[in-house]
């Protein structure tokens, strides 16, 4: 069975584009320290070279770790707060609050899911409305499942 290495493309190809060019100024810029760290420590004796080299690499390390932590945690909020909108609205949604939709950012990931829920959402409540002018199949289908779904709740 063939395995897909993109699941979603726009969402993997922005992170991994974003990380590896994260990793490519993160090089860059212990490069440049190197050479300025390497200019500095030619005049200076062997033991104090060594020190200095290794305080450089680990204040550069502090450095790119803070900034990794950083963009990592604002990426994933992009990431997390449309899940949790998501999860929100269908609790409502579950509770018969079909009026309930799934508010995004512009700059979240996850915008088609929600679309697909609120058009979804939007159905479940034009049935609902329309249920209480003629019920019919359709909507009592979905009646059903809502009541369903409030008995397994209240066990």
């Amino acid at each position: 069975m063939r395995r897909l290495f993109y699941i979603n493309p726009k969402i993997q190809f922005a992170f991994s584009g974003f990380m590896a060019g994260l990793f490519a100024v993160e090089l860059m810029v212990a490069e440049f320290l190197i050479v300025l760290v390497e200019k500095y420590l030619s005049s200076l004796p062997g033991d104090y070279q060594f020190y200095l080299r290794f305080g450089a690499l680990f204040i550069l390390l502090l450095i790119s770790t803070a900034v990794n932590l950083f963009l990592g945690a604002r990426i994933s909020h992009r990431i997390a707060g449309p899940l949790v909108q998501i999860q929100r609205t269908l609790e409502k949604a579950r509770r018969g609050d079909y009026s309930a939709r799934v508010q995004t950012r512009t700059t979240d990931y996850l915008q088609e899911v929600s679309a697909e829920i609120n058009a979804l959402l939007q159905r479940f409540e034009i049935l609902q409305n329309s249920s209480h002018n003629s019920p019919t199949a359709e909507v009592q289908v979905i009646s059903n499942l809502h009541h369903k779904s409030l008995a397994e709740t209240q066990k």
